[in-house]
């Protein structure tokens, strides 16, 4: 018989319904502590913003070109929560390629939005404005790690 763990903190990356929620279990207040550091020590939040953009990026396109569901593949069994799976994170984040054209600039590995309205031209966060609101702070770096911490947008304009 498995019992629940006695503290859990859930981190929500927005108020949107569907924001990447972060949930952090442990059996006592001071392995919760450990565990909340070491999550914030390590590239966990780069990596779920990453995928949460991604994976965001990827149903809209589905959905603009009208995909049909098909049978999605077989994966590999679950792993089971008996026996701790070690994981070693990486040195240093480093954003996924994208297939984007020469000067594109990509954000959390998907291209900017390419703004032209006549007297300016900026390059744009991809992200969904209702995800990138007037509280977000602005940078022109496409490296920003605010931009998979969600404290950042990307805005660059173009002269």
């Amino acid at each position: 018989m498995t019992t629940e763990p006695a503290f859990t903190a859930t981190i929500k990356a927005g108020t949107e319904f569907d924001a990447p929620w972060l949930v952090v279990r442990a059996d006592d207040a001071a392995q919760l502590e450990l565990n909340l550091q070491v999550v914030e020590s390590n590239t966990t939040f780069a990596t779920l913003g990453r995928l949460a953009a991604k994976f965001a990026t990827q149903f809209r396109l589905g959905r603009g070109l009208d995909a049909k569901s098909v049978d999605a593949p077989q994966s590999a069994p679950a792993l089971s929560h008996a026996a701790p799976v070690q994981y070693q994170a990486p040195a240093q984040y480093a954003p996924a390629p994208a297939a984007a054209a020469p000067g594109v600039p990509t954000i959390l590995g998907v291209p900017a939005k390419w703004i032209d309205k006549g007297s300016w031209k900026a390059w744009a966060d991809p992200r969904p404005q209702s995800q990138t609101g007037p509280e977000m702070l602005k940078t022109d770096d496409p490296n920003h790690p605010g931009l998979a911490g969600g404290t950042h947008k990307f805005w660059k304009f173009v002269r």
